[in-house]
């Protein structure tokens, strides 16, 4: 983690949000200043992603469910077989319990996104004794949607039909069938071409 902490901007005092709540960054551009958008609902905020895309947010968690989900998101990573440069980093603040999230360039688009807010909240229960899987199954999005997230770290990362509406609202009960045809493997088609 670097050294210098990111500096959380509080106008007018901290307002103190749900944990597991999400901070976008927001330009002032009339008093040229920076705010937080807190929201608790994943789908509020991942709307707020695809009217102006962003690279870094806030989320709120403790100082213990911050080492958890750092490496939950790692063990993530690293099935899924991503580079360094590619990596969601959590980054601390100046601010107790609130969280930098520093997306890599993997994760800024709204299928990934949406997943990676799950595993956010997912991360914060992930310990020694309750390990990879059963961090996923106590969250409602992940744990209906087993399938689509174990299918999605075998490398099945790219999403292909046109529209997205959510990661639950998406690949809730769907059939691997389905599966593999909506999210693929692009390392597949390089795979391909050089035969």
């Amino acid at each position: 983690m670097p050294t210098k902490l990111f500096k959380v901007p509080m106008r007018g005092g901290f307002y103190a949000p749900d944990m597991g709540s999400f901070g976008v960054l927001c330009k002032d551009t009339d008093y040229r200043r920076t705010t937080v958008e807190w929201t608790h609902c994943r789908e509020v905020f991942e709307a707020e992603f695809e009217t102006k895309p962003f690279n870094r947010f806030l989320i709120r968690i403790d100082r213990k469910e911050a080492g958890r989900v750092a490496r939950f998101l790692r063990a993530v990573q690293d099935q899924v077989g991503l580079p360094s440069g590619h990596r969601v980093r959590l980054e601390r603040t100046n601010t107790k319990g609130v969280y930098l999230v520093v997306l890599g360039p993997f994760w800024r688009n709204e299928v990934r996104l949406s997943l990676l807010t799950c595993l956010l909240r997912a991360g914060r229960k992930y310990t020694k004794r309750y390990g990879f899987w059963e961090a996923m199954e106590d969250d409602k999005y992940l744990s209906e949607t087993e399938d689509a997230v174990a299918w999605f770290l075998m490398g099945n990362t790219e999403y292909k039909p046109k529209g997205f509406f959510g990661w639950h609202t998406t690949f809730y009960e769907m059939s691997l069938r389905e599966l593999s045809k909506t999210l693929t493997d692009p390392k597949a088609k390089r795979r391909r071409a050089k035969v």
